[in-house]
């Protein structure tokens, strides 16, 4: 998979965890740059975007009446971490600087953000 149609594979999967509901291909592809001219190509780009982001990033794209979602839950990991775990990956990310912050990032994998 060439580096631009993983990229475009990434924003696409942000965009869809990042909207309150679910999208339209004609909007997500208006939104996500990369997809080509012309309504068959992007209609051929998005279904082949959307078979490897399930194939090989994981990631199930919901469809509903032809409007696009992802399940937040479904997309994050579930560590199960212990307190002590927890503590340790508090103080693991302390210790480094994430471009952002690392808050959303320790939240996301079940840490502690206050």
């Amino acid at each position: 998979m060439g580096d631009e149609r993983f990229e475009r594979m990434l924003q696409l999967a942000t965009f869809l965890l990042h909207t309150n509901r679910p999208v339209r291909q004609d909007e997500i592809v208006a939104e996500i740059p990369g997809y080509p001219e012309g309504a068959d190509a992007r209609r051929k780009a998005f279904e082949r975007d959307k078979r490897e982001l399930r194939d090989e990033l994981g990631v199930e794209l919901i469809e509903e009446g032809g409007r696009y979602s992802v399940d937040p839950r479904a997309a994050f990991l579930d560590l199960d971490l212990s307190d002590d775990e927890r503590a340790a990956l508090n103080v693991a990310l302390s210790a480094v600087s994430l471009e952002g912050g690392s808050g959303d990032a320790l939240r996301k994998l079940g840490g502690r953000t206050a």
